[in-house]
Parts: C-alpha cells; structure tokens; sequence
C-alpha cells in the first residue's frame, strides 16, 4: 500500500479519512488503512472519562500527586479530581460495612 503515501488531500474522499488526516496525519491514516480497513471504530468519551478517573485513583498514592497538575494534565477541572477521590474514599467505607452492627 506503499501507493497511499502518494495521495493528495483532495483524493481523500471519505469525510472521516479527511478528519483523521487533519487531526493525526497522513501516518496515522495510512496507518488505520492498512491495519484496520473495514473496521468501524466509535471512541466514546465515556471511556476516556472512566481513563481519567482510574489515572487519578493510581497516581493519588504517589509521590508526585498534585491536585492541580493532575486537573492540568488531563485537563480536568480540581473539583473533579476531588470528586474522583472523594467518591473513592465513600466506596471504601460503604465496603466496610458498619463495624457496630
């Protein structure tokens, strides 16, 4: 498919073809053509929200943790990593059970 690396933009006639070529490059598109022709791929941004919230959760015991340079890299708000790991924390608890039942 050696062929591909010679096309012109205009001969991308597929509007995902064009919107893959402009957000990734003609690599990443040749790329998925030659590995993944045929395939329809759906990327949900629920997935990357739960991605986040498990990054968050693995990173919160590290030493390196900070609250604002988490939200700044996954380009989150603060109020979202302290959910994340506020939600944790009640999970934890629930799972324990009530010690004085």
């Amino acid at each position: 498919m050696d062929w591909l690396n010679d096309i012109e933009y205009e001969d991308l006639l597929d509007k995902d073809a064009r919107i893959i070529f402009d957000c990734c490059g003609p690599q990443v598109l040749i790329s998925l053509w030659e590995n993944l022709s045929g395939m329809t791929l759906y990327l949900s941004g629920r997935n990357l929200t739960e991605m986040k919230k498990r990054y968050i959760l693995k990173m919160k015991n590290t030493p390196e943790f900070n609250v604002k340079a988490i939200a700044v890299k996954l380009k989150v708000t603060e109020s979202f990593v302290y959910a994340i790991l506020r939600d944790e924390n009640i999970e934890k608890d629930e799972r324990q059970g009530n010690l004085f039942e």
